[in-house]
């Protein structure tokens, strides 16, 4: 590894015991420092990090939100629907990024197949929803035109991410 100045004195970047050793790809990566000189944690075992951080943070919004509606049985069906459909989103996004790139033919690809549609799935589903609440508001017109462009996203994202 390299050293970096600190205080004008080299300190020895050392990797961190915890992560598991491979190939680094960002050299930059190697070079991140926390104020006691010690090298950061590694991405790897830090990747969970900031969907949980960001599901902690829907979770106090959605708290906040279901009280405002929890008089509204359809408003607070609608918030439920929309939080369990990004969560469960992100998990399986986040189970595809785990998979490696090029898997064997026995191994992944059929994983990869299968999460590809539930990922597709989920956000059409998403994507139809807030359409729904957007069309509760707008003008007849304007209704054809938020279905159609949402109609054609998720035809488009079929073709993108199954097919």
């Amino acid at each position: 590894m390299g050293a970096v100045k600190k205080n004008n004195a080299a300190v020895p970047v050392q990797p961190n015991p915890q992560c598991p050793s491979g190939p680094k790809t960002d050299r930059a990566h190697d070079q991140m420092l926390r104020t006691d000189g010690q090298a950061a944690a590694c991405c790897n075992c830090n990747a969970g990090a900031p969907a949980a951080v960001l599901m902690i943070f829907l979770a106090c919004i959605l708290v906040g939100t279901a009280r405002e509606v929890r008089d509204r049985p359809r408003d607070l069906a609608f918030l439920a629907f929309a939080y369990a459909d990004l969560a469960a989103l992100f998990l399986c996004l986040r189970r595809a990024e785990r998979l490696p790139r090029e898997p064997s033919p026995e191994e992944g690809a059929e994983e990869r197949r299968r999460l590809q549609l539930v990922v597709w799935a989920l956000s059409g589903a998403l994507s139809c929803a807030f359409a729904y609440r957007v069309s509760l508001i707008m003008p007849p017109v304007l209704v054809v035109a938020v279905w159609i462009m949402t109609s054609s996203v998720v035809v488009v994202g079929f073709f993108v991410l199954v097919l």
